[in-house]
């Protein structure tokens, strides 16, 4: 039974801060987006949850996601068995609907907690393995043509990537926008495979004119070119380029992502695992897109370690998964992933490609010292404190 919950805002940032077409995230005085680690403990075992919403593009917080946890999902989860999660679930959904973050990380702590019960990794537990080594990319903010080729080629030398990801869609000069993918295609060769996100930068029309310029650099995919609401756009964008492209802010929820279905909006759906409410709603999502013969795409909240290593598993145990896992760039590009040396994942990288982590539960050990070092706020609920 679970006899405890603590709920960590943790200080872990950016290396340096990266451009996306609707402002800069990550700078130095941030004091938002800022990861929450849940523990919670049971017989002995405990097991690690991540959220880490980035404003202003989640509408939760951190502290609103420590609030929701501490105040209304934690005390329900005292003295619960771990594997009842259907009714943890059903409890959560009776007191806050919503706040996907907040679920998320119980979410990844609770398939910890059962993995380490059942002395094995996430993947057994929801589907098996089906891809034992992950490729992987990094994301390139926007930037002057010349410093994103030279940024790609720096990250595509370190890691031997295979594939990289380009952050575009400036409003009012698209034409820039063509120059930077033009200049890294350029620079890196015709053999890395190009993804572009426009983060809802464009109208339909401005986003099928500047993909009709772009397609000549072999596009491997187009991410979010409309804003989010207007699925009859993102719709006209799809049947107008010779591009796959994926929907991301326009599917959170699953209720979002069979929206798009219908609409035919989109050829494949990017699903963050925290954004519709962690691993089982991922799982589920999964399997709505392979009954519409569509691929489901892992994406990235920049997490430390613990999230991207329970991205890990829903990746290695999916069949209908688009290349690459983006959810390794959070580990690369903050300053420590939490975890010990020896799982550290950037030091895991090899020829482009990441392995699954096959320990017990997330396969992966906490740097608690780090973990504690790092914690700007706490909280502990417990049955005493229920």
């Amino acid at each position: 039974m679970i006899s405890k919950i603590e709920v960590m805002i943790v200080n872990v940032k950016y290396t340096s801060p990266l451009r996306i077409s609707s402002g800069l995230s990550g700078n130095e005085r941030m004091t938002w987006g800022l990861p929450v680690i849940v523990k919670i403990y049971d017989d002995g075992n405990v097991g690690y949850g991540e959220a880490r919403p980035s404003n202003p593009w989640w509408i939760e917080t951190s502290y609103s996601v420590a609030y929701a946890i501490k105040d209304f999902y934690a005390p329900l989860l005292i003295g619960e068995e771990i594997f009842n999660l259907e009714r943890i679930y059903e409890k959560m959904d009776s007191v806050l609907p919503g706040n996907t973050q907040a679920r998320a990380a119980i979410d990844f702590a609770l398939h910890d907690l059962i993995g380490k019960t059942l002395h094995v990794p996430i993947y057994k537990l929801i589907g098996g393995l089906v891809n034992e080594k992950i490729p992987i990319d990094v994301t390139i903010g926007l930037d002057e043509p010349e410093e994103m080729a030279e940024k790609s080629i720096k990250w595509i030398e370190k890691f031997n990537l295979k594939h990289i990801r380009l952050k575009l869609g400036r409003k009012n000069n698209w034409q820039l926008d063509v120059k930077c993918l033009e200049k890294v295609r350029e620079s890196v060769g015709n053999d890395i495979k190009i993804h572009i996100d426009f983060n809802q930068a464009y109208t339909p029309r401005t986003a099928i004119e500047a993909i009709k310029r772009m397609e000549k650099y072999q596009l491997y995919l187009v991410e979010q070119p409309v804003p989010r609401d207007d699925l009859d756009g993102l719709f006209m964008v799809r049947n107008s380029v010779n591009v796959p492209v994926m929907a991301d802010e326009s599917a959170f929820t699953l209720q979002e992502v069979l929206k798009v279905i219908e609409k035919k909006a989109a050829d494949v759906i990017n699903v963050k695992v925290p954004k519709p409410g962690g691993i089982r709603n991922a799982k589920k999502i999964a399997g709505i897109l392979e009954a519409a013969n569509m691929q489901m795409f892992i994406g990235t909240t920049i997490e430390t370690g613990i999230g991207a290593a329970a991205c890990c598993h829903v990746y290695s145990s999916t069949r209908n998964i688009m290349p690459p896992g983006e959810f390794i760039f959070g580990p690369i590009f903050q300053e420590t992933d939490l975890l010990i040396d020896k799982d550290k994942f950037k030091n895991k990288i090899r020829d482009g490609y990441i392995e699954v982590p096959n320990k017990s539960g997330l396969g992966v050990e906490v740097d608690e010292e780090e973990l504690q070092k790092r914690t700007l706020s706490k909280w502990i609920i417990s049955k005493e404190r229920k």
